[in-house]
């Protein structure tokens, strides 16, 4: 009974699986893709011939539901052990090493560079982004060469995921993050910050444009009819 059943939907099936690997390539291919997505699933289904809008919507939706959950099962294994990350905000230049790690024991050495050569000492402060609370903070004496000012500091941090607040003089900036967190704890965070908004996001236009394919399909067929009417 089984084996008949799934003979029977073997192309649902594979245009299921194709549309999660869809989804998870354009997750890591940029922002445009990503929002354009649910055509991408759409065209799959209309390309195998699956027409029916019930079961477009019926293996679409977990399909695109569960790319997303890999891609940021995948991305989080891969931001669990990130030797250096670099970032520029403003007048900072920021380094981070190592960025991440799952030993929070493990100190992370952050150099930046402050594109203006002054005298005046670098104040950092670091948060959680759990709670937004101040976690550790301090002032770093820079050393001026050209028309840089360079600061560096060494830090340990309990477990989590962190931002860190920069300030020399009146020039203010949120540069970077530090995370101390396991793989399934980086999952959940993503999941929480933007996965769970995605998920809901991309399923919304996915239905829309089935039934807005579906609405313009009925209008242009109503007005087929009333045209064989009038001849």
């Amino acid at each position: 009974m089984f084996k008949f059943r799934v003979e029977n939907y073997k192309i649902q099936i594979l245009a299921f699986f194709l549309s999660i690997v869809a989804v998870v390539g354009s997750f890591f291919a940029g922002w445009l893709l990503i929002i354009i997505s649910p055509l991408f699933v759409f065209l799959i289904f209309k390309l195998l011939r699956v027409w029916k809008n019930k079961e477009r919507l019926a293996y679409g939706i977990p399909a695109i539901v569960i790319g997303i959950l890999l891609f940021f099962f995948i991305f989080s294994y891969q931001m669990a052990n990130v030797d250096v990350q670099k970032y520029t905000y403003g007048n900072y230049e920021i380094t981070v090493e190592p960025y991440s790690t799952p030993n929070y024991t493990k100190p992370a050495h952050v150099e930046i560079i402050y594109n203006t050569a002054t005298n005046a000492s670098l104040y950092y402060q670091i948060n959680d982004t759990k709670t937004s609370k101040m976690v550790k903070s301090g002032h770093v004496d820079g050393t001026v060469s050209g028309n840089k000012t360079y600061y560096s500091f060494n830090v340990t941090m309990p477990k989590g995921i962190y931002y860190m607040k920069f300030k020399v003089g009146n020039n203010t900036t949120y540069g970077g993050e530090i995370i101390r967190e396991q793989p399934d704890g980086l999952f959940s965070y993503f999941l929480f910050m933007s996965g769970g908004y995605l998920i809901g996001l991309l399923s919304i236009l996915y239905t829309l444009l089935i039934f807005g394919v579906h609405a313009i399909r009925k209008t242009q067929e109503i007005a087929k009819l009333r045209n064989e009417r009038r001849n």
